[in-house]
């Protein structure tokens, strides 16, 4: 049996017993529990089974049981728990994926004797204070052995399944103990998500919360333990109904402000985690080739080698704003990029994804640990550094709020292989850029609340990103940010959000400015009391899901409320205009025009549904007026050219042809002049016109005969003969035959 088949199989159990299907859940567990080999198991999955027959027909003789709701919710548990352990087993045994095969080649320690464990960071803590005998060599030696035990310490923590007593007391010693530093710790808590995320366990959730209430002034510990809470909570959320406790302890702490804020926070960070790949690919699909294309010419524009040698006192060069007249959509790009920056938003995945191949990351624990001077492998780069350089860029890193940990690991170790003064020069502009960054931090932490609490959970998850999608085995962990973070969707956050509906409008509104059309349709369509803006943004959603009459009906709704009255409108327009009803959009882009007479885009729309009425002489009128009002205006010349045409005004359209043909010509105004001058009697200013439309203008020959069908009823209007048309057509393929 392969580690897929096993896992459908035990997913597919969870599913049936989340839906209370059980006794579905029944017959495939007693399958799946032979497929698995674990016979042993057999004689409890039919006790169990017997326990709900009994069930069943004490509610169906109508026996009234006070309790039998708390017996239902224990059996159902009892089956997953028994699902868990029989799928834990298996996995143990025979699973290929990473933590598996990581506890059966692990020498497993017993977590029971906190002492003989936190021994060496007393040492150190006692070297720090008072100095150590020993000098560096051995102070090293205890920081390698102290990572050594926390390392085990990890994949122990994460090997539970169930946690007990013994081992939550464990724990709890150590993250208690003052000789372990907060950034060893949060990673212990990471520890404690992965075992969660592996195998279920409510004493293992609750822990998360427990830890996070006695953590709350120290914030790396604080974020970690209600980031892991919430991925387990999202993960299991089906699960939850049956475990009440922990479902009304987290309810209770949502009733504080700041809790409640924190986990609001959370879970806008987590739903941005789905940006990551749209900024990755608008990074390199856009703008570093931009950067390319133009990098031959900035050597030359910037005059690199008299900026080297000369002395300036001013530091702005003004021919630096040049480059970007050569790629024009490059400067906005980079702009919205340091907007995106600033805002949080994950845009240096590109740059630093080469740069996990280091050794460093070889160790699964070192994707997780924070980024601190202290740290084993920084502190040696600063001891061997002879200038100095690197203690204040290590700094400036460890204060940086736009780099998550596991990209300043990587830029601290680039830094080694960058000699002289190309290492003080990179670490001046990086200090340059961090001071700016704490200017506007400062400005920010008068606004926002617990702003560096959302900077850590921030940085926390963009390091679980970079994990799930940049590790070598990352196919063997089931990717996180695969998850849609419905939120809104799961019933265990709904009634937490329900009771605060300004959650709800900040991840409506993140779906919506971030164009996930059919997620923010979902909050605003479930939204009893809406506003104005509901109504707009819902029915906004329609029209780009394509739901035009469902848009038209809210829209129209809309209405009554006399708000952005003039956008409305033409919305309404434009949903008509989708649903094929011209006159009933040219009703409402006149009702615009009284209320904004000269716009022009108001004045395009009614001549075009003029136009598609076959009203051709008011359409024409219409773009007339425009090019009154907006002289030298090339847009209105093809549409005056046609309806003139269309209305037998043939030297008139010659005439707005020809404009358009001493221009940049489209195909269709090249085959439309054709059309004008045979409908004038000058066929071979025709033929040479059809010619040039498919040999310059890009016509295939079968797009051509399909576009000049569509017009064959207008040419016979304008006195083509029917006759003549086969015959024009054949000479047209014999000219291009010749060419």
């Amino acid at each position: 049996m392969i580690e897929s088949e096993i896992k459908s199989g035990y997913q597919e159990i969870c599913l049936l017993l989340s839906a209370k299907k059980l006794k579905q859940a029944f017959s495939l567990i007693r399958k799946w529990t032979a497929t698995t080999g674990e016979i042993a198991s057999v004689e409890q999955i039919y006790d169990l089974e017997q326990t709900y027959r009994f069930i069943l027909k004490y509610t169906v003789d109508g026996v009234d049981d006070p309790e039998r709701g708390k017996i239902y919710n224990h059996l159902v548990i009892s089956v997953f728990e028994l699902a868990d352990r029989i799928y834990g087993k298996w996995m143990a045994k025979y699973a290929l994926s990473f933590f598996y095969r990581k506890k059966r080649s692990s020498d497993s320690f017993t977590l029971d004797n906190t002492d003989d464990f936190l021994k060496v960071f007393k040492d150190l803590q006692f070297h720090d204070e008072n100095g150590y005998s020993g000098g560096s060599q051995e102070k090293n030696e205890m920081l390698a052995e102290s990572s050594q035990k926390i390392i085990r310490l990890f994949y122990q923590i994460v090997f539970i399944d169930k946690l007990s007593n013994n081992e939550k007391g464990f724990i709890s010693d150590i993250l208690d103990s003052d000789c372990v530093i907060p950034e060893v710790k949060s990673l212990l808590i990471t520890a404690l998500t992965f075992s969660v995320l592996r195998y279920f366990d409510e004493a293992k959730m609750e822990f998360h919360l427990e830890l996070y209430e006695k953590n709350l002034e120290i914030i790396l510990i604080r974020q970690r333990c209600l980031t892991g809470f919430l991925l387990g909570l999202y993960q299991y959320n089906d699960r939850m109904e049956f475990y009440p406790h922990l479902e009304s302890r987290f309810e209770m702490m949502c009733e504080d402000p700041g809790f409640s804020r924190n986990v609001e926070r959370l879970m806008l960070q987590l739903l941005s985690s789905k940006e990551t790949e749209k900024i990755r690919q608008k990074i390199q699909e856009e703008i570093i080739p931009e950067m390319i294309r133009i990098s031959p010419n900035i050597r030359n524009k910037l005059n690199f080698e008299n900026l080297m040698n000369e002395e300036s006192s001013d530091d702005r060069n003004p021919e630096w704003s040049e480059i970007f007249t050569e790629s024009p959509g490059l400067l906005g790009k980079m702009e919205e990029m340091a907007k995106m920056q600033i805002e949080g938003a994950d845009v240096f995945l590109s740059s630093f994804s080469m740069l996990k191949n280091l050794p460093f990351f070889n160790e699964f624990t070192n994707w997780f640990i924070p980024f601190y001077p202290g740290s084993p492998e920084i502190s040696n780069m600063i001891v061997h550094d002879e200038e100095g350089t690197d203690t204040s860029i290590i700094q400036s890193l460890f204060n940086s709020p736009i780099l998550c940990n596991s990209d300043k690991y990587s830029f601290a170790f680039m830094l080694q292989h960058i000699q002289g003064g190309g290492r003080e020069m990179l670490s001046g502009v990086f200090k340059m850029e961090m001071e700016q960054m704490e200017e506007i931090g400062r400005d920010e932490d008068l606004l926002t609340p617990d702003r560096k609490g959302g900077i850590i959970s921030n940085q926390y998850i963009q390091d679980l990103y970079r994990f799930y999608r940049l590790h070598p085995l990352r196919n063997d962990f089931d990717d996180i940010f695969n998850w849609k973070f419905d939120f809104h969707n799961k019933t265990r956050f709904r009634k937490v959000i329900n009771k605060n509906p300004e959650m709800i409008n900040k991840i409506a509104e993140f779906y919506f400015e971030k164009n996930y059309f059919q997620e923010a349709l979902e909050i605003y369509s479930q939204t009893e009391d809406k506003n104005v803006e509901y109504l707009q943004k819902e029915a906004y959603c329609y029209q780009k899901l394509g739901n035009y009459e469902k848009a038209l009906s809210i829209y129209r709704k809309a209405e009554l409320f006399d708000v952005n009255k003039v956008w409305n409108l033409k919305k309404i327009a434009l949903c008509y205009r989708n649903l094929k009803l011209p006159a009933e959009a040219l009703k409402v882009y006149q009702t615009i025009e009284t209320l904004e007479p000269d716009n022009l885009s108001i004045i395009f729309a009614i001549g075009y549904c003029l136009s598609e009425t076959g009203q051709y002489q008011d359409a024409l009128n219409c773009f007339f007026k425009i090019e009154y009002l907006s002289p030298g205006n090339k847009k209105v010349w093809r549409p005056i050219a046609w309806f003139s045409f269309l209305t037998g005004k043939k030297e008139q359209a010659e005439k707005y042809y020809n404009k358009l043909i001493d221009e940049h010509p489209d195909k269709y105004d090249l085959m439309n002049m054709g059309h004008v001058q045979w409908s004038l009697g000058n066929r071979k200013s025709a033929l040479e016109f059809y010619r040039q439309s498919m040999e310059s203008g890009g016509f295939s020959e079968n797009d051509f005969m399909k576009a000049f069908n569509e017009d064959l009823h207008v040419l016979i209007a304008r006195d083509i003969r029917q006759d003549d048309v086969p015959i024009m057509l054949d000479q047209l393929r014999y000219s291009l035959e010749k060419q």
